[in-house]
């Protein structure tokens, strides 16, 4: 009599339950370690530099071997966003941001994690440019990492700061020729960025001073005009017009130029993300 399928296979093959988790298995490993020697452990780095390319990139960033501890990395992201379409390969944006996530792993320098960073959106870019690439996963990544590319840059110092800067606004120039509002969405960030360095920094107390002065300049105007069609008005009231003006060009001022650009943009046509999403759920339908 042949037996249920259920006890068979319990017969067959009893379940194997794991021993030890994550943490137990590192744990384990750590202790070993800790007990051999000087020549055992670097017999075992040998070991696993020579076992893997990913290894070797990693040892070369975490202690800056090599002319350029980047390059590996790079070289991945290249292969994975920009491949050679006419031999059939194909773009895989996983490995790519992975490749980037092992190196904030291995060292994650801020300078050398925003030229990753940099460098992903100017070959996504420059891939979507040249062969007419219209995947709209591809673009969502491509705008996540322009994002993260921008706040990467936030705590550097000025002028390594405005070199990132300056090749992201060229990866915004590209982002212009592309379809589904790419460059719109980059001209977003870009400015929503740059409203906040500016808040932050010093550009911040210049442009609220600037503001103070053209409000006060636009008051004593329209208290001019007034006193010109009422030159019966007291001085008092003259001034009293200029402050309240004043007052209200300068936070109209603040809102339009330094609050809210970013905000003004988002109110003109749908933004490229919405329009990729609509388009998206379009195709599905």
């Amino acid at each position: 009599m042949a037996l249920p399928q259920p006890a068979l296979r319990s017969q067959l093959a009893p379940r194997v339950e794991s021993e030890t988790g994550y943490g137990q298995t590192t744990g384990k490993i750590k202790a070993d370690m800790g007990g051999r020697d000087r020549a055992a452990l670097l017999g075992v780095l040998q070991d696993l530099y020579a076992s893997d390319e990913a290894n070797r990139a990693f040892l070369h960033a975490r202690f800056g071997l090599g002319d350029d501890p980047l390059q590996p990395y790079k070289k991945t992201i290249d292969r994975c966003l920009w491949p050679n379409v006419f031999r059939g390969q194909q773009t895989s944006v996983s490995r790519a941001t992975g490749a980037i996530t092992k190196y904030k792993k291995a060292l994650g320098d801020p300078v050398g994690l925003a030229e990753l960073l940099v460098f992903y959106c100017e070959r996504a870019a420059g891939f979507c440019q040249e062969v007419h690439h219209e995947d709209m996963a591809y673009f969502d990544a491509l705008m996540r990492m322009f994002e993260q590319a921008l706040k990467a840059t936030a705590n550097l110092t000025d002028k390594v700061q405005n070199g990132f800067l300056a090749r992201l606004d060229r990866v915004r120039t590209i982002g212009r020729q592309l379809s589904n509002g790419v460059g719109e969405d980059m001209d977003v960030l870009l400015s929503e960025f740059m409203t906040q360095d500016e808040k932050s920094g010093w550009r911040g107390p210049v442009l609220r001073v600037g503001a103070a002065m053209q409000a006060m300049l636009f008051a004593v105007v329209v208290a001019l005009i007034v006193w010109r069609f009422n030159p019966t008005l007291r001085s008092g009231a003259l001034f009293l017009i200029s402050a309240i003006f004043s007052v209200a060009f300068y936070f109209l001022w603040i809102w339009v130029f330094v609050e809210r650009p970013a905000e003004l943009a988002k109110k003109l046509p749908i933004s490229g993300t919405e329009l990729r999403r609509k388009g998206k759920n379009f195709t599905i339908a």
